[in-house]
């Protein structure tokens, strides 16, 4: 078809063939956007992809959405290889995607302030892109993170990815791998689950409903310092409240910025 005979209903219509898999239709129309994208950028097109807002199916979960203990949390960041420990405990301690944490460049994390700007990410194809939704352009504090990641990032340009651990399914699997090693076996565990540890463990140790969406970057009808300040009183709340997660998964802080 041509690409100006292309709608969303057509395709919605080509979507409800497909098997009827949801992660499978995902992956499909990952593609779909990626190939419209790309058009876009080389002319043919002016118009965003039609595949915006479609509906993909009902997701038929079969199995619980679990989240490790605290003991059996800290056992999977024992046994994860550099750096995807740190990236695991990035994810808890801020709520960030996993495909956020591989799109971090250095000139992105703010020592000084104790803070990280999200600003694009790295899919599970290793393609480079925008937050998935503007709620997801937002400014996170670090805490005692800071710390770990001002050693991480010493002396690097500031262009230069935070973290390289390898492709997706790599990271992905040294994560199963570590869980099943610590203990903790649940099918469909994987690093989004880790940001459902950070909103779980946020609200238990009283975070506010609120800053938790803040946290988390999920879209809302009316969206609240997008582009948040670390000097102001809410992000202020919000860092007390991450440090007082951190302290019940990983103890006291020790050591400083240097």
């Amino acid at each position: 078809m041509r690409l100006c005979d292309i709608g969303n209903l057509e395709v919605q219509q080509w979507v409800n063939g497909m098997p009827e898999s949801t992660k499978m239709r995902s992956r499909i129309v990952t593609h779909f956007n990626l190939i419209w994208k790309k058009a876009r950028l080389w002319g043919y097109t002016k118009e965003a992809s039609p595949a915006e807002g479609i509906s993909l199916g009902p997701r038929r979960t079969s199995f619980q959405r679990e989240i490790p203990t605290d003991d059996q949390y800290r056992h999977i960041v024992a046994i994860l290889p550099d750096p995807l420990g740190e990236m695991a405990e990035l994810v808890v301690s801020t709520g960030l995607r996993i495909s956020e944490v591989r799109g971090l460049y250095v000139r992105t994390v703010d020592i000084a302030h104790r803070a990280v700007r999200v600003e694009t990410r790295k899919d599970s194809l290793d393609h480079f892109d925008d937050p998935k939704t503007e709620a997801g352009r937002r400014i996170l504090p670090l805490g005692a993170m800071a710390v770990k990641m001002a050693l991480r990032i010493r002396g690097r340009a500031p262009n230069e990815l935070v973290y390289d651990a390898g492709c997706y399914e790599y990271c992905q699997e040294r994560l199963r791998d570590a869980a099943k090693l610590a203990g903790f076996v649940s099918r469909g565990f994987g690093w989004h689950s880790l940001r459902r540890c950070h909103n779980t463990w946020y609200r238990k140790t009283g975070g506010s409903r609120d800053d938790a969406k803040a946290q988390m970057g999920h879209a809302t009808d009316q969206v609240n310092d997008l582009y948040l300040i670390p000097e102001s009183e809410d992000f202020q709340r919000r860092e007390e409240q991450v440090l007082k997660m951190q302290t019940l998964l990983m103890g006291e802080a020790k050591g400083g910025i240097a």
